[in-house]
């Protein structure tokens, strides 16, 4: 299993992905999210109170390990220690919340209809960091309309944010397009994807 940090080379492509057997990520967007969350994750104290919204890293062990103790939420997958509740639902604070490929199904998938329920969740997550807190956020494109417009927009008002496209060889560009592509056009996942990280809404007590 090949695992990289945030790897680019000097003509803005990957080089490198995270590679697992679990969901084939070498062949979709996977690979660019976990590569991207490996970094972050790594970037956060041991003792951190952690969050995860979406039941993704338990599948992949080193990034499990890596980002140790944590609250999990996910409002279908059943699973050991994994709460089923709505995003909206989630209370506390914390110093690191992660949500990878989670909240573009928030509003879409979820029964309600209402895809800028995903944006709300984004401010509702926002106002759960502590100070000097950080959430680490993926989706992508073609998904969630709400998502993809305040992207083009941009509206997502992220610290730091990259979008990646294939690059029809089996790597991923840095993405210059200003129209979102759809979802699964050439084959089966994204054709591109929307990795950031954002800061706290509202500053609470460490």
């Amino acid at each position: 299993m090949h695992t990289t940090g945030r790897y680019h080379n000097t003509d803005d492509t990957w080089d490198r992905i995270y590679d697992h057997p679990y969901n084939f990520t070498a062949s979709n967007e996977r690979g660019v999210e976990l590569a991207e969350a490996r970094v972050t994750i790594g970037s956060w104290e041991a003792d951190a109170k952690i969050l995860e919204v979406g039941n993704v890293l338990a599948h992949y062990p080193e990034l499990d390990r890596l980002a140790g103790p944590r609250r999990i939420v996910d409002l279908f997958e059943q699973g050991e220690g994994v709460e089923n509740i709505d995003v909206l639902d989630i209370t506390g604070s914390f110093d690191g919340i992660i949500a990878i490929s989670t909240l573009e199904h928030v509003g879409v998938d979820d029964g309600t209809s209402y895809p800028d329920r995903a944006l709300a969740a984004i401010t509702h997550l926002r106002r759960l960091l502590r100070l000097d807190g950080e959430l680490f956020v993926t989706f992508p494109f073609g998904w969630n309309e709400a998502l993809d417009a305040a992207w083009t927009d941009g509206q997502l008002g992220p610290a730091w944010d990259a979008t990646w496209q294939r690059d029809g060889n089996g790597g991923w560009d840095e993405m210059t397009t200003t129209t979102p592509p759809g979802y699964g056009v050439t084959q089966p996942w994204a054709e591109a994807v929307w990795v950031g990280t954002f800061g706290p809404l509202v500053t609470r007590p460490s």
